[in-house]
């Protein structure tokens, strides 16, 4: 009898610590206000390494993974300034080149990144019909976004320049944030920042 009790709660344990592995590993939510950021080519994540990448100067993906309906601002440039602010700690309002964000068209047509010095793009996911991003898919209960990079969009010269002319890093800053009404400042949830570094 005793034996049997044993197993008993043993099984119960082995039972119980199965059942807490499926709740770990079940996608964990993300947080209020909050996203993942990473960086894919020819299929595969590539590692971002204390806030630098290397990648090769032809298509690249930017996939944001959303608990919720969310925006975020993304800048891009090829002068740093704007992420070195980032990597300084500079609060959001006070960042160069991070004011309102511009508006782009919905769902990425032009497969490009806007890169402007003075402002952000607005990525947004309100729902599958309104984004802008390639494509939205919910997976265990997070939304995977991603956003194909062929090009490189000079807005105000309405011009598009492919990836595979880039010779210079690229920086982004990507900041979550939105603005207290009580204050009328920007109260920033978080932020990323990466510089892309192109293979020879």
């Amino acid at each position: 009898m005793k034996n049997k009790g044993y197993l008993f709660g043993a099984f119960l344990i082995l039972f119980g610590l199965f059942i807490s592995s499926l709740t770990v590993n079940a996608a964990p939510k993300i947080g209020e206000n909050k996203f993942k950021f990473k960086i894919f080519q020819n299929g595969r994540e590539v590692a971002v390494k204390n806030h630098v990448v290397e990648l090769q100067p032809t298509t690249f993906q930017l996939q944001f993974i959303f608990d919720d309906p969310m925006g975020v601002l993304v800048h891009a440039s090829f002068k740093d300034s704007t992420y070195k602010d980032a990597a300084a700690g500079v609060p959001v309002s006070e960042i160069s080149g991070m004011e309102t964000g511009m508006a782009e068209e919905l769902f990425n047509p032009s497969e490009s990144v806007i890169v402007e010095d003075s402002a952000p793009s607005y990525w947004f996911f309100d729902n599958t019909e309104e984004h802008r991003f390639d494509d939205c898919v919910q997976k265990n209960d997070v939304w995977v976004c991603t956003r194909t990079i062929d090009n490189f969009n000079y807005v105000f010269k309405d011009k598009l320049v492919s990836v595979s002319k880039a010779k210079t890093p690229l920086y982004l800053v990507v900041i979550s944030a939105d603005y207290d009404e009580d204050t009328a400042k920007q109260v920033e949830y978080q932020r990323e920042y990466v510089a892309i570094k192109w293979k020879k």
